[in-house]
């Protein structure tokens, strides 16, 4: 901001236009910003300025490809090592031979991991009923129909435990 009758020198002007349109700043001044910035949020109004500032602009294939890793997958604070399905499975993301991504169940590439392919007509069943707990101690390898069995076992057991009729 510029007091009322200051007049600013050429080099002050160039390095307001510089630092403006995106001139190159130095390493103590890009530390100083992004500290600044830690633990804010933008507002609404200023994700939508940002949006159509960059909306409709040609970025190099390079750029693209930067702005899409930045915040993906490992390098997003949010990151946990997977997705979380409707039923509560934890997915890890994996690309498929020809390329296309596909998400596999995280207990069953644990079981794999330490006991080798899981045998047709199988299912890993989580000991303590927590599906996101999937250390190798609590995961149990058996066919689907004594799972089917098992669950059924303890719904019953359930419903009489806590009096629900069915």
């Amino acid at each position: 901001m510029v007091k009322k009758g200051y007049k600013q020198t050429a080099e002050h002007r160039k390095r307001i236009s510089i630092s403006n349109t995106g001139g190159k700043r130095s390493e103590k001044s890009r530390k100083k910003m992004s500290e600044a910035r830690i633990g804010k949020k933008l507002t609404d109004e200023a994700k939508k300025k940002v949006g159509d500032f960059n909306r409709g602009k040609i970025m190099s294939p390079e750029s693209r490809k930067k702005m899409s890793i930045s915040r993906t997958r490992e390098n997003h604070p949010g990151w946990l090592g997977g997705r979380i399905n409707r039923r509560g499975y934890v997915g890890i993301r994996m690309y498929k031979g020809d390329g296309k991504l596909k998400y596999k169940r995280e207990h069953r590439m644990v079981w794999e991991e330490h006991n080798g392919r899981i045998p047709v007509g199988c299912v890993i069943h989580h000991i303590n009923h927590v599906i996101s707990d999937n250390r190798i101690e609590n995961l149990q390898c058996m066919t689907n129909s004594k799972h089917q069995k098992l669950h059924r076992k303890i719904e019953k057991w359930r419903k009489n435990k806590y009096g629900q009729k069915n």
